[in-house]
This record gives structure tokens, sequence and C-alpha cells, in this order.
């Protein structure tokens, strides 16, 4: 016979365990969006200057959404910042020749 203190105790602790989940992934989301929110901002500035010296900006754009939201979110494991660590859209365009510069001439030694 299932005991009802036992029923009840599931289910408390699988709410507990939901509500816990549910506040860990809106606290985490609300990060997400702040940390895009500043990284857009400076995608933006670059693109702006990457305009003024009539170079193509589109690129930046489609590297900063190349990274999914969602994923930022769920992949709770993951720190926040490292998901934009190693990207060029968030490089200057100086910053990018003088990297270019030094791969070509590692690849000619």
């Amino acid at each position: 016979m299932i005991n009802m203190n036992d029923v009840t105790l599931f289910l408390l602790a699988f709410t507990l365990t939901g509500v816990l989940a549910c506040v860990i992934y809106g606290i985490r989301n609300d990060l997400v969006f702040h940390e895009r929110c500043k990284i857009v901002d400076k995608v933006s500035e670059l693109a702006k200057q990457d305009i003024s010296n009539n170079k193509d900006y589109k690129w930046r754009y489609e590297e900063f959404e190349s990274i999914r939201y969602i994923d930022m979110v769920l992949l709770f494991w993951v720190p926040i910042k490292s998901f934009y660590k190693n990207k060029d859209c968030i490089k200057p365009l100086s910053d990018l020749e003088e990297t270019n510069e030094k791969r070509k001439q590692s690849k000619s030694n």
C-alpha cells in the first residue's frame, strides 16, 4: 500500500526542485541578457568604425548571432563571458590585421 506521507514528500521535493531550477535559470537569463547587450553595443561601435573606414561590417553581426541566446542560458556550467572570449567580432580591425600578419609570417616560416 502506498504511504501518503511518502507521496507528499516526493511531490514537495519535486516542486521545490522545479522552483529552484526556475529561479536559477531566471537569474542566468538576466545575466546572459545584460552580457549580450554589452557585447552588441561593442559590436555596433566597431561596425560604425568599419563603415567609416569603408570596410565590411556585416560579418561582425553574423558572428555575434552565431552564438545562440538559448545556448548561453541553458549551458549553465559554461561561464557567460567565455562564449565571446575568442571571437573576432569584438576586436578592432587593427588588432585583426596584426593577427593576420602574424599568421602569415608564421606560415611562411
